[in-house]
């Protein structure tokens, strides 16, 4: 359960080594929007990671499935995540979720 999409801290030259400029490193589905705009690494980023493991506990599915890398990253940086079912709105699930998924990280908490 302890991806959170690498938001760790590295030093420069250990990145270097491991992988080439402008790859991706981190498991995409879990992975906040701003990381994909460089962003430094922030708790925020966790925050999301942890609102994807949630609503992937609560659902059985991921929020953006795409065929493609690029969807994927176009719908997570684009598009709303999908609503929950109606057995599941009504509780608290449903606007934790929002702020925990929220794309602005500054809204996250």
């Amino acid at each position: 359960l302890l991806d959170f999409g690498l938001a760790a801290s590295m030093d420069e030259q250990f990145l270097s080594r491991i992988t080439q400029s402008q790859q991706i490193l981190g498991s995409l589905p879990y992975m906040a929007p701003e990381q994909f705009n460089g962003a430094d690494p922030h708790p925020c980023m966790d925050i999301y990671a942890v609102g994807i493991c949630l609503f992937e506990s609560v659902t059985g599915r991921l929020p953006f499935l795409a065929p493609s890398t690029a969807a994927l990253i176009h719908q997570i940086l684009s598009t709303p995540v999908p609503p929950l079912p109606v057995e599941l709105a009504p509780g608290p699930v449903g606007p934790l979720l929002e702020r925990f998924l929220a794309k602005d990280a500054s809204d996250r908490f």
